[in-house]
Protein backbone atom coordinates (compact mmCIF):
# COMPACT_ATOMS: atom_id res chain seq x y z
CA UNK A 1 0.00 0.00 0.00
CA UNK A 2 1.12 3.28 -0.82
CA UNK A 3 1.17 6.15 1.18
CA UNK A 4 -0.42 9.54 -0.08
CA UNK A 5 2.12 12.13 -1.12
CA UNK A 6 3.11 14.95 1.24
CA UNK A 7 1.87 17.98 1.20
CA UNK A 8 -1.82 16.74 0.57
CA UNK A 9 -4.21 17.09 3.70
CA UNK A 10 -5.23 14.02 4.92
CA UNK A 11 -9.05 13.14 4.48
CA UNK A 12 -10.95 13.08 7.73
CA UNK A 13 -12.68 10.35 8.55
CA UNK A 14 -16.38 10.06 7.68
CA UNK A 15 -19.48 10.90 10.35
CA UNK A 16 -20.47 7.75 10.34
CA UNK A 17 -17.90 6.61 12.19
CA UNK A 18 -18.97 8.38 14.99
CA UNK A 19 -21.85 5.85 16.10
CA UNK A 20 -19.42 3.17 15.60
CA UNK A 21 -16.84 4.82 17.84
CA UNK A 22 -19.65 5.22 20.41
CA UNK A 23 -21.15 2.38 19.77
CA UNK A 24 -17.56 0.70 20.77
CA UNK A 25 -17.20 2.82 23.89
CA UNK A 26 -20.77 2.06 24.94
CA UNK A 27 -20.38 -1.60 24.58
CA UNK A 28 -17.68 -2.13 27.68
CA UNK A 29 -20.62 -0.32 29.36
CA UNK A 30 -22.97 -2.95 29.04
CA UNK A 31 -20.55 -5.34 29.96
CA UNK A 32 -19.44 -3.95 33.02
CA UNK A 33 -19.67 -5.63 36.51
CA UNK A 34 -21.51 -2.59 37.57
CA UNK A 35 -24.23 -3.16 35.59
CA UNK A 36 -24.25 -6.66 35.48
CA UNK A 37 -24.64 -6.55 39.31
CA UNK A 38 -28.70 -6.65 40.13
CA UNK A 39 -28.45 -10.57 41.08
CA UNK A 40 -25.53 -8.94 43.35
CA UNK A 41 -27.24 -6.19 45.37
CA UNK A 42 -30.50 -8.94 45.20
CA UNK A 43 -28.82 -11.57 47.31
CA UNK A 44 -26.85 -8.68 49.04
CA UNK A 45 -30.14 -7.25 50.35
CA UNK A 46 -31.66 -10.85 50.78
CA UNK A 47 -28.68 -11.65 53.37
CA UNK A 48 -29.31 -8.31 55.12
CA UNK A 49 -33.02 -9.48 55.66
CA UNK A 50 -31.66 -12.57 57.77
CA UNK A 51 -30.14 -10.82 60.35
CA UNK A 52 -32.95 -8.56 60.82
CA UNK A 53 -35.44 -11.27 60.81
CA UNK A 54 -33.05 -12.93 63.53
CA UNK A 55 -32.93 -9.62 66.34
CA UNK A 56 -36.93 -9.41 65.72
CA UNK A 57 -37.26 -13.05 67.37
CA UNK A 58 -34.75 -12.32 70.06
CA UNK A 59 -36.88 -10.02 71.42
CA UNK A 60 -37.94 -6.02 70.88
CA UNK A 61 -35.85 -3.33 70.86
CA UNK A 62 -35.77 -0.55 73.65
CA UNK A 63 -37.28 2.04 71.11
CA UNK A 64 -40.47 -0.79 70.90
CA UNK A 65 -40.41 -0.58 74.76
CA UNK A 66 -40.39 2.84 75.41
CA UNK A 67 -42.69 5.55 73.73
CA UNK A 68 -40.72 8.52 71.51
CA UNK A 69 -40.22 11.38 72.94
CA UNK A 70 -43.01 13.08 70.63
CA UNK A 71 -45.50 11.06 71.93
CA UNK A 72 -44.51 11.68 75.65
CA UNK A 73 -44.89 15.23 74.82
CA UNK A 74 -48.47 14.56 73.61
CA UNK A 75 -49.52 12.81 76.37
CA UNK A 76 -48.33 15.30 78.48
CA UNK A 77 -49.91 18.04 76.49
CA UNK A 78 -53.26 16.41 76.94
CA UNK A 79 -52.76 16.10 80.82
CA UNK A 80 -52.03 19.51 81.30
CA UNK A 81 -54.89 20.59 79.38
CA UNK A 82 -57.15 18.30 80.89
CA UNK A 83 -55.78 20.10 84.21
CA UNK A 84 -56.80 23.34 82.93
CA UNK A 85 -60.39 22.58 81.85
CA UNK A 86 -61.17 21.21 84.98
CA UNK A 87 -59.59 24.55 87.44
CA UNK A 88 -61.14 26.81 84.89
CA UNK A 89 -64.44 24.80 84.78
CA UNK A 90 -64.51 24.56 88.56
CA UNK A 91 -63.64 27.95 89.58
CA UNK A 92 -66.34 29.46 86.90
CA UNK A 93 -69.69 29.95 86.51
CA UNK A 94 -69.79 27.73 83.06
CA UNK A 95 -71.17 25.13 85.27
CA UNK A 96 -72.25 26.77 88.12
CA UNK A 97 -75.79 25.08 89.76
CA UNK A 98 -79.02 26.89 89.34
CA UNK A 99 -81.70 24.15 89.87
CA UNK A 100 -82.24 21.51 92.25
CA UNK A 101 -84.68 18.67 91.62
CA UNK A 102 -85.75 16.77 94.38
CA UNK A 103 -87.50 13.32 94.17
CA UNK A 104 -88.38 10.38 96.62
CA UNK A 105 -90.40 12.72 99.42
CA UNK A 106 -93.12 15.04 100.22
CA UNK A 107 -93.10 18.74 99.45
CA UNK A 108 -92.54 19.23 103.12
CA UNK A 109 -89.61 17.91 102.86
CA UNK A 110 -88.35 18.52 99.69
CA UNK A 111 -88.86 21.99 101.52
CA UNK A 112 -86.74 21.27 104.28
CA UNK A 113 -83.84 19.46 101.98
CA UNK A 114 -83.95 22.25 99.59
CA UNK A 115 -83.41 25.24 102.66
CA UNK A 116 -80.41 22.36 103.51
CA UNK A 117 -78.83 23.25 100.04
CA UNK A 118 -79.24 26.48 99.49
CA UNK A 119 -75.14 27.08 99.89
CA UNK A 120 -75.07 25.03 97.23
CA UNK A 121 -76.70 27.73 94.42
CA UNK A 122 -74.14 28.83 92.53
CA UNK A 123 -71.57 26.66 93.05
CA UNK A 124 -69.65 24.53 89.80
CA UNK A 125 -71.39 21.38 89.35
CA UNK A 126 -67.49 19.79 88.64
CA UNK A 127 -66.22 20.92 92.27
CA UNK A 128 -68.84 19.92 94.14
CA UNK A 129 -67.85 17.99 97.83
CA UNK A 130 -70.60 15.04 97.53
CA UNK A 131 -69.88 14.17 100.91
CA UNK A 132 -70.35 17.72 102.61
CA UNK A 133 -73.34 18.01 100.79
CA UNK A 134 -74.40 14.38 101.85
CA UNK A 135 -73.90 15.47 105.76
CA UNK A 136 -76.15 18.66 104.85
CA UNK A 137 -79.30 16.90 103.68
CA UNK A 138 -78.71 13.79 106.28
CA UNK A 139 -79.09 16.22 108.73
CA UNK A 140 -82.80 16.80 108.24
CA UNK A 141 -84.60 14.40 110.63
CA UNK A 142 -87.19 13.30 108.33
CA UNK A 143 -84.20 12.08 105.76
CA UNK A 144 -82.72 8.62 105.77
CA UNK A 145 -80.54 8.32 103.14
CA UNK A 146 -79.83 11.13 100.06
CA UNK A 147 -77.33 10.49 96.63
CA UNK A 148 -76.71 13.05 94.04
CA UNK A 149 -76.45 13.19 90.50
CA UNK A 150 -74.40 15.78 88.13
CA UNK A 151 -76.84 16.89 85.22
CA UNK A 152 -74.81 19.16 83.27
CA UNK A 153 -74.84 22.05 82.48
CA UNK A 154 -77.06 23.62 85.84
CA UNK A 155 -78.70 21.24 87.38
CA UNK A 156 -78.15 19.35 90.32
CA UNK A 157 -80.53 15.63 90.51
CA UNK A 158 -80.95 14.80 94.30
CA UNK A 159 -82.65 11.69 95.45
CA UNK A 160 -84.49 10.93 99.00
CA UNK A 161 -84.80 7.96 100.93
CA UNK A 162 -87.53 9.72 103.99
CA UNK A 163 -87.50 8.23 107.63
CA UNK A 164 -90.32 5.06 108.15
CA UNK A 165 -92.18 6.65 110.71
CA UNK A 166 -93.58 3.90 112.86
CA UNK A 167 -94.95 5.46 116.55
CA UNK A 168 -96.00 8.48 118.68
CA UNK A 169 -93.64 8.44 122.14
CA UNK A 170 -95.56 10.32 124.53
CA UNK A 171 -94.45 12.57 127.41
CA UNK A 172 -97.10 14.06 128.95
CA UNK A 173 -99.01 17.05 126.43
CA UNK A 174 -96.16 16.24 124.17
CA UNK A 175 -96.13 13.77 121.47
CA UNK A 176 -92.69 12.83 119.05
CA UNK A 177 -92.81 10.79 115.68
CA UNK A 178 -89.94 8.05 116.08
CA UNK A 179 -89.03 6.54 112.93
CA UNK A 180 -87.84 2.76 112.38
CA UNK A 181 -84.70 3.73 113.12
CA UNK A 182 -85.15 4.94 116.18
CA UNK A 183 -84.60 8.51 115.20
CA UNK A 184 -86.89 11.24 116.41
CA UNK A 185 -88.29 13.23 113.12
CA UNK A 186 -90.54 15.72 114.32
CA UNK A 187 -92.79 16.71 117.12
CA UNK A 188 -96.54 16.77 117.30
CA UNK A 189 -99.56 18.37 119.04
CA UNK A 190 -101.88 16.31 120.95
CA UNK A 191 -104.42 14.44 118.76
CA UNK A 192 -102.22 13.79 115.92
CA UNK A 193 -101.61 11.13 114.21
CA UNK A 194 -103.82 8.79 115.56
CA UNK A 195 -103.29 5.72 113.26
CA UNK A 196 -99.48 5.37 115.48
CA UNK A 197 -98.98 3.73 118.25
CA UNK A 198 -98.57 5.28 121.25
CA UNK A 199 -95.19 4.52 123.40
CA UNK A 200 -95.98 6.47 126.95
CA UNK A 201 -92.20 7.49 128.76
CA UNK A 202 -91.45 9.81 131.91
CA UNK A 203 -90.59 13.52 131.07
CA UNK A 204 -86.77 12.61 132.88
CA UNK A 205 -86.11 11.21 128.96
CA UNK A 206 -84.18 13.08 126.92
CA UNK A 207 -86.16 13.71 123.16
CA UNK A 208 -84.02 15.92 120.55
CA UNK A 209 -84.97 15.96 117.18
CA UNK A 210 -82.32 14.01 114.81
CA UNK A 211 -81.36 12.26 117.25
CA UNK A 212 -81.86 8.12 118.47
CA UNK A 213 -84.44 7.36 121.32
CA UNK A 214 -83.02 6.71 124.24
CA UNK A 215 -81.97 2.89 125.02
CA UNK A 216 -85.07 2.16 127.11
CA UNK A 217 -87.24 2.97 124.13
CA UNK A 218 -85.87 1.02 121.74
CA UNK A 219 -87.41 -2.78 122.30
CA UNK A 220 -90.61 -1.18 122.22
CA UNK A 221 -90.26 1.42 118.51
CA UNK A 222 -88.41 -2.54 117.24
CA UNK A 223 -91.89 -4.24 118.22
CA UNK A 224 -93.81 -2.16 116.24
CA UNK A 225 -91.44 -1.65 113.10
CA UNK A 226 -92.59 -5.02 111.04
CA UNK A 227 -96.30 -4.77 112.00
CA UNK A 228 -96.79 -2.93 108.39
CA UNK A 229 -94.70 -5.61 106.45
CA UNK A 230 -96.56 -8.57 108.02
CA UNK A 231 -99.83 -7.32 106.91
CA UNK A 232 -101.20 -7.41 111.54
CA UNK A 233 -104.93 -8.17 111.72
CA UNK A 234 -105.47 -5.37 114.01
CA UNK A 235 -104.22 -1.87 114.62
CA UNK A 236 -101.77 -1.23 117.87
CA UNK A 237 -102.68 1.69 119.72
CA UNK A 238 -100.27 1.32 122.48
CA UNK A 239 -96.96 -0.29 123.49
CA UNK A 240 -95.59 -1.13 126.56
CA UNK A 241 -91.91 -2.03 127.35
CA UNK A 242 -90.86 -2.71 130.70
CA UNK A 243 -87.48 -4.39 131.38
CA UNK A 244 -88.74 -8.22 131.05
CA UNK A 245 -91.95 -7.78 129.85
CA UNK A 246 -93.25 -6.40 126.45
CA UNK A 247 -96.76 -5.99 125.36
CA UNK A 248 -98.94 -5.01 122.54
CA UNK A 249 -102.51 -3.25 123.47
CA UNK A 250 -104.90 -3.89 120.38
CA UNK A 251 -107.70 -1.61 119.31
CA UNK A 252 -109.70 -4.57 120.03
CA UNK A 253 -109.13 -4.30 122.96
CA UNK A 254 -106.72 -7.81 122.91
CA UNK A 255 -103.15 -7.60 124.94
CA UNK A 256 -100.62 -9.33 123.36
CA UNK A 257 -97.68 -10.34 125.67
CA UNK A 258 -94.31 -11.06 123.90
CA UNK A 259 -92.34 -11.39 126.89
CA UNK A 260 -89.07 -10.65 126.73
CA UNK A 261 -87.22 -8.52 123.81
CA UNK A 262 -85.72 -11.96 121.91
CA UNK A 263 -87.29 -13.25 118.51
CA UNK A 264 -89.61 -10.58 118.26
CA UNK A 265 -90.31 -10.94 114.29
CA UNK A 266 -91.10 -14.24 115.09
CA UNK A 267 -93.63 -13.61 118.23
CA UNK A 268 -95.15 -10.88 115.90
CA UNK A 269 -95.04 -13.59 112.81
CA UNK A 270 -96.91 -15.89 115.27
CA UNK A 271 -99.52 -13.72 116.68
CA UNK A 272 -100.51 -12.33 113.00
CA UNK A 273 -101.95 -15.90 112.24
CA UNK A 274 -103.49 -16.88 115.71
CA UNK A 275 -105.41 -13.58 116.49
CA UNK A 276 -107.80 -14.57 113.64
CA UNK A 277 -108.26 -17.68 115.60
CA UNK A 278 -108.34 -16.29 119.88
CA UNK A 279 -112.27 -15.99 121.02
CA UNK A 280 -113.94 -12.77 121.09
CA UNK A 281 -114.18 -12.82 124.59
CA UNK A 282 -109.96 -13.42 125.45
CA UNK A 283 -108.60 -10.50 126.57
CA UNK A 284 -104.91 -11.77 126.10
CA UNK A 285 -102.70 -14.22 123.77
CA UNK A 286 -99.62 -14.83 125.51
CA UNK A 287 -97.01 -15.95 122.43
CA UNK A 288 -93.79 -15.55 124.95
CA UNK A 289 -93.30 -19.15 123.77
CA UNK A 290 -93.74 -19.17 120.24
CA UNK A 291 -93.92 -22.79 120.26
CA UNK A 292 -96.97 -23.03 122.56
CA UNK A 293 -99.54 -19.60 122.05
CA UNK A 294 -102.06 -19.43 125.03
CA UNK A 295 -105.01 -17.34 124.64
CA UNK A 296 -107.23 -16.83 127.81
CA UNK A 297 -108.80 -14.28 129.86
CA UNK A 298 -107.98 -13.28 133.45
CA UNK A 299 -111.20 -12.36 134.38
CA UNK A 300 -113.14 -15.06 133.58
CA UNK A 301 -110.70 -17.33 135.42
CA UNK A 302 -111.09 -15.26 138.15
CA UNK A 303 -115.27 -15.33 138.05
CA UNK A 304 -115.10 -19.35 138.32
CA UNK A 305 -112.67 -19.01 141.09
CA UNK A 306 -115.08 -17.02 143.00
CA UNK A 307 -118.30 -19.24 142.45
CA UNK A 308 -116.47 -22.03 143.14
CA UNK A 309 -115.16 -21.41 145.96
CA UNK A 310 -118.64 -20.79 147.83
CA UNK A 311 -119.86 -24.39 146.65
CA UNK A 312 -116.81 -26.83 146.12
CA UNK A 313 -113.76 -26.78 146.84
CA UNK A 314 -112.00 -28.33 143.16
CA UNK A 315 -112.52 -26.19 139.93
CA UNK A 316 -112.04 -26.88 136.73
CA UNK A 317 -110.64 -23.73 134.35
CA UNK A 318 -109.94 -23.77 130.48
CA UNK A 319 -107.30 -22.20 128.80
CA UNK A 320 -107.08 -21.96 125.11
CA UNK A 321 -103.92 -23.29 123.53
CA UNK A 322 -103.10 -22.89 119.98
CA UNK A 323 -100.96 -25.14 118.52
CA UNK A 324 -98.32 -24.09 115.56
CA UNK A 325 -94.90 -25.08 114.90
CA UNK A 326 -92.96 -22.24 113.74
CA UNK A 327 -90.29 -22.48 111.55
CA UNK A 328 -87.55 -19.86 110.29
CA UNK A 329 -87.77 -16.38 111.85
CA UNK A 330 -91.42 -15.20 110.63
CA UNK A 331 -93.04 -18.00 109.37
CA UNK A 332 -95.20 -21.05 110.61
CA UNK A 333 -95.27 -24.12 109.06
CA UNK A 334 -99.05 -25.13 109.27
CA UNK A 335 -102.20 -23.97 110.25
CA UNK A 336 -102.32 -23.73 114.18
CA UNK A 337 -105.30 -25.34 116.00
CA UNK A 338 -106.78 -24.57 119.00
CA UNK A 339 -107.16 -26.73 121.79
CA UNK A 340 -109.13 -26.30 124.61
CA UNK A 341 -106.84 -28.08 128.34
CA UNK A 342 -108.76 -28.75 131.23
CA UNK A 343 -107.00 -27.03 134.21
CA UNK A 344 -107.63 -28.37 137.70
CA UNK A 345 -107.17 -26.05 140.90
CA UNK A 346 -107.98 -26.88 144.53
CA UNK A 347 -109.52 -24.31 146.84
CA UNK A 348 -109.66 -24.67 150.70
CA UNK A 349 -112.39 -25.39 152.16
CA UNK A 350 -114.62 -23.23 154.11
Amino acid sequence: MSRPPRGRARPRPTTSAAPTTSSRRAAPAKASPAKTAPAKHAKTKHDKAKPRARRQQSGPGLPQLFPGRRALLGLAGVVVLGLAVYFVSSASSLFAVRELEISGVTADVAADVRAALEPVQGESLVGLDLDRLEGHVAAVPTVAGVSFDRAFPHTLRVRVVPERVVAVVRQGKVGFLVAASGRVVASIARGTAVGLPRIWTARTERLVLGEAVPPALLPAVRAVSPLRRLEFPAPVVAVRATSDELSLRLRTGLEVRLGTAVEVPLKLAVATKVIPLVSPTATYLDVSVPERPVAGSPAAASAAIAAAAATATTVTLEATTVDGAPTGETGIESQPEVETTPMAITLPSA
